[in-house]
C-alpha cells in the first residue's frame, strides 16, 4: 500500500474493493490501532488496520480490505436557459418568458463535475 495520511475518525472510509467501513476507535497502544468493521453484505465483520489504513503490516502489499478515504461530494442544481427570448405584441425582449432546463450534477471536493 502506498504511503498515505494517517487514518482519522473525522473522515469516512471504504475498503479498497468498495465495502462500507465503520471506524470505532483508534488506540495507539496497539500494533493495529484502527479498530472498526466492514460490511460484508449480510453482516458486519470486525477488523483492524494500521494507522495508515493497511490491513497487512507490510505497507507494500495491497489488500482488498485496505482503507481508502471517501471524498465528500456535493450535489447541485444547474439551470440552463432554454427560452427563445422571443415575445409577441411588440413587448421588449427582456419580458420574454424565461424557461430553464435543470440538471443535477455531483461536484468533487475540487468542485469539478463528475
Amino acid at each position: 500500500m502506498t504511503q498515505q495520511a494517517q487514518i482519522s475518525l473525522d473522515k469516512r472510509y471504504k475498503t479498497r474493493d468498495g465495502k462500507e467501513v465503520m471506524l470505532l476507535l483508534i488506540d495507539d497502544r496497539l500494533g493495529f490501532p484502527v479498530m472498526g468493521a466492514y460490511n460484508g453484505g449480510n453482516q458486519w465483520f470486525r477488523a483492524s488496520w494500521d494507522i495508515n489504513g493497511s490491513f497487512y503490516s507490510d505497507d507494500k502489499i495491497e489488500h482488498n480490505l485496505d482503507l481508502t478515504e471517501v471524498k465528500p461530494e456535493r450535489k447541485v442544481l444547474v439551470f440552463v436557459h432554454s427560452g427563445t427570448g422571443e415575445t409577441t405584441a411588440g413587448l421588449p425582449k427582456h419580458w420574454a418568458p424565461l424557461t430553464y432546463d435543470t440538471y443535477e450534477v455531483t461536484l468533487s471536493e475540487e468542485n469539478k463535475v463528475q
